[in-house]
């Protein structure tokens, strides 16, 4: 889809500026020394001493239809013991993975826009530029108008499909994965759940023009930039080398435990996740499954209770639907609706990829947890997350695990459906639920609040059952019953006409209205 690139020219304007910058005249006539020119670069181009000398020796080796592997050869030092390795990852992820490299880069590079370069030094400085925003130093809107532009056909006029889009994005996560760590070895195919995704955002076209492009990403995947951004960083400094804080990679979720939903960190539904939201990223640790603590609803409480920092859900029903939710505040078992002001949203997996945050104008019902050993006929019970009312819920877990509900609207969060074929009602096949985003010292701060929780209500509980036993004795020992138990025996006692039946079955009578013999007591005498 790119237009003809200027980087073609590249390298015959970087032998003019070499020539030209190795003349002492020149220098004078520019102002400018080799000194002073690394210095503006450094003041132009958001990247470190280190990395600069790295990018130009990049540049050096710039030609007409340029790959990843070819800019990094011969640039990494003879001592890097992984530098053959690195080399051979990269050819490899740009073969089986991503065919479009040399269009990324022209395109990256024809998109580099720097203002008083000088003639001598612009093939450099848009190479310096194009890089920037590759890696991620730049806006996100310029990665995703380089992934748009390079999706699909060469032919301009035509725009890209949903499956050409999402799928080139799903190809840099997985070059991206190879490059790092050898894994995947072959091609996956793009997610349906991506694909639909974005079909629903454009109404079903057969084309996405570029600004539906961009606000599907912003609405739904906001993290869609960063495939291209880790990739490239991978590719042109290594994988080890040191991201920026502004910059950050794709964050999967990161688990050494076994997840229901998926298997490996590169399939998609931990790629869902991870351009979803960066507060699913980093490290998960799991506090329960329904298939290896089984369908207890006070099991699934008392692990939701029992940790007290950032959680998610998830949830695969019976149908293969699968969908979750992430709090940033502690649940709680409350019969009061908490959690209005929560750091918290919806997302859907499957069949299609969403993400539902919080409306601006959020109503009082956010988060709801009660299971009582005694209930009351119509009170709400279970697990519930937003609603149009209080007995409404725009999620709600059953105790048993069955009948749960899922509305496509509330106040709370945005519109849009959890379920597919537009269902309500659904069963739960598993449930889990995890610590996400998860640093060690925090981890174990939470865990050790959740544990004074429960042991706070235990306390409590025990001594509201001391109490009403003491109470009862009490009460039994001064003959004061709140209750009518014993009342006939207190208003029987002292009467002539309280008898006792002789025959067997009859009980205790007034003897002017003796009861009538049941049919098990005539059995018996006859």
């Amino acid at each position: 889809m790119a237009p003809k690139s200027k980087l073609d020219n590249a390298e015959e304007d970087h032998e003019s500026s070499s020539q030209k910058n190795n003349q002492q005249d020149d220098d004078a006539a520019t102002g400018l020394t080799e000194t002073s020119l690394r210095d503006r670069m450094l003041d132009i181009f958001p990247l470190s001493g280190e990395e600069l000398d790295h990018a130009l020796k990049c540049f050096e080796n710039c030609k007409a239809n340029s790959t990843f592997d070819t800019l990094v050869q011969g640039v990494f030092t003879d001592d890097d013991a992984s530098r053959g390795q690195h080399l051979q990852r990269l050819r490899y992820a740009e073969a089986t993975f991503i065919p479009e490299a040399a269009r990324l880069l022209r395109q990256a590079y024809d998109d580099a826009l720097v203002v008083g370069s000088g003639h001598d030094e612009e093939a450099q400085f848009k190479f310096l530029e194009a890089l920037s925003s590759l890696i991620g130093r730049r806006s996100p809107n310029g990665a995703l108008q380089t992934i748009y532009r390079v999706a699909g056909s060469e032919d301009t006029s035509m725009h890209p499909t949903a499956e050409e889009l999402v799928g080139l994005v799903y190809r840099l996560i997985l070059a991206a994965h190879y490059v790092d760590s050898g894994r995947p070895r072959s091609l996956r195919s793009t997610p349906a759940s991506w694909i639909d995704s974005l079909s629903q955002k454009v109404a079903n076209k057969d084309d996405v023009s570029e600004a539906e492009w961009i606000a599907w990403v912003n609405s739904i995947a906001p993290q869609t930039h960063q495939a291209l951004s880790t990739f490239a960083h991978c590719a042109l400094f290594a994988p080890k080398h040191p991201f920026r804080p502004t910059n950050p990679p794709l964050r999967f979720p990161l688990t050494d435990q076994e997840c229901a939903l998926w298997s490996g960190s590169f399939q998609t539904v931990p790629s869902s996740i991870a351009i979803l939201s960066p507060q699913l990223g980093g490290k998960w640790i799991r506090q329960y499954s329904s298939d290896v603590d089984g369908f207890s609803f006070s099991t699934f409480q008392q692990a939701l209770v029992g940790y007290q920092g950032h959680t998610a859900i998830l949830i695969q029903t019976t149908a293969g639907d699968a969908f979750g939710y992430y709090s940033g505040e502690p649940w709680r078992e409350s019969r009061q609706w908490f959690g209005q002001e929560a750091d918290a949203f919806l997302f859907g997996l499957k069949p299609s990829l969403q993400y539902y945050g919080p409306t601006v104008n959020a109503n009082r019902y956010g988060m709801y947890l009660y299971n009582p050993a005694i209930r009351q006929p119509g009170q709400l019970c279970g697990l519930c997350v937003g609603g149009v009312a209080e007995k409404s819920p725009r999620i709600h877990i059953t105790t048993s695990f069955e009948k749960c509900m899922a509305q496509p609207f509330d106040g709370s969060f945005d519109m849009g459906p959890l379920l597919s074929d537009h269902h309500l009602y659904f069963d739960i096949d598993v449930i889990e639920i995890w610590a996400v985003n998860v640093k060690d010292e925090d981890y174990f701060e939470a865990l050790s609040k959740g544990r004074a929780l429960q042991e706070f209500r235990e306390v409590s509980r025990l001594h509201a059952a001391k109490v009403d036993r003491r109470l009862f004795l009490e009460d039994f020992q001064e003959g004061i019953f709140g209750t009518s138990l014993f009342k006939h025996r207190q208003q029987a006692r002292g009467r002539h006409s309280f008898v006792a039946g002789e025959d067997e079955g009859m009980g205790y009578f007034i003897e002017k209205k003796p009861p009538t013999s049941s049919p098990h007591a005539k059995k018996s005498r006859s």
